[in-house]
């Protein structure tokens, strides 16, 4: 047999090929946005904005969208989300103290029970509590509870089938009857 060789045949060209070929590169078109959104303002529509600026309408859409009132606002949240946590525990705080001197000037902590009076502050803990971790898990901390149930379950399941018989495997456990 002769020795052939391995040259692969060429595709053929085609007429999209070509007209690929031959294509020069498209230029990046920006979208001026304070005309995008003078135009919007004005009445325009999407399709209107996006032929009067030289984009595409899914361009106009992108840019509208994250410039409404609502989607900046949600922006503003997040970054500042510790912050409004931290503020919502002071003022949770600062009501739990007016709460609680407005049942000792008006007598009423001591016409509540020990069941209702231990409700009121278990409630008033919750919400500051909550608010704490929300705040420091915001902020990239560790919550204490979070760290020492974590290592409780890894203590717990490190004592699983540490019981061994000859140093060996551990031995299993067989139901008592």
């Amino acid at each position: 047999m002769p020795a052939s060789t391995s040259a692969r045949p060429h595709s053929p060209l085609t007429k999209a090929r070509i007209s690929q070929a031959l294509r020069k590169p498209r230029k990046a078109r920006t979208l001026n946005r304070d005309a995008a959104l003078a135009m919007r303002q004005a009445g325009h529509t999407m399709p209107e904005i996006a032929a009067k600026l030289g984009v595409t309408t899914s361009a106009v859409y992108k840019f509208l969208d994250k410039a409404t009132p609502e989607h900046q606002a949600l922006e503003a949240f997040k970054q500042n989300r510790a912050n409004v946590f931290a503020d919502l525990q002071a003022k949770a705080i600062d009501l739990q103290r007016k709460v609680i001197d407005s049942f000792y000037e008006n007598g009423v902590l001591v016409a509540l029970t020990p069941q209702q009076k231990t409700g009121l502050m278990m409630s008033l803990n919750a919400v500051s509590g909550t608010i704490y971790d929300k705040e420091r898990l915001e902020l990239g901390k560790s919550t204490q509870n979070v760290g020492l149930i974590a290592r409780m379950m890894g203590d717990s399941l490190g004592r699983i089938g540490k019981a061994t018989s000859n140093g060996g495997d551990p031995t299993p456990e067989t139901p008592v009857e």
